[in-house]
């Protein structure tokens, strides 16, 4: 059985597996969102996002970029908490 999560995020779904999940979340903060501000570009305050595991396509304004950040950095430390317990508990076991 594999592992998959559920993103669910702009009104669309997105299935990602573990190491998937993780490879976005380091796109996303991989984001400069002071360059984003700064830059007077007509383009800057959009960052486009291409995971080659998806056919989705992330478009994302300044506020969505952070809205994402906190929604992956929150589930990755649900992860890693998850682990964390499984770990205790097989101590006890």
């Amino acid at each position: 059985m594999q592992q998959c999560f559920f993103l669910d995020f702009q009104g669309v779904r997105t299935t990602l597996g573990i190491r998937n999940l993780l490879d976005l979340t380091r796109r996303i903060n991989a984001i400069n969102l002071a360059e984003m501000l700064c830059n007077p570009s007509r383009h800057a305050d959009i960052a486009l996002v291409m995971p080659h595991y998806t056919d989705r396509c992330f478009a994302l304004t300044i506020t969505e970029v952070i809205d994402l950040k906190d929604l992956l950095n929150g589930a990755k430390a649900m992860i890693q908490l998850n682990s964390m317990i499984r770990e205790c508990f097989c101590q006890f076991a």
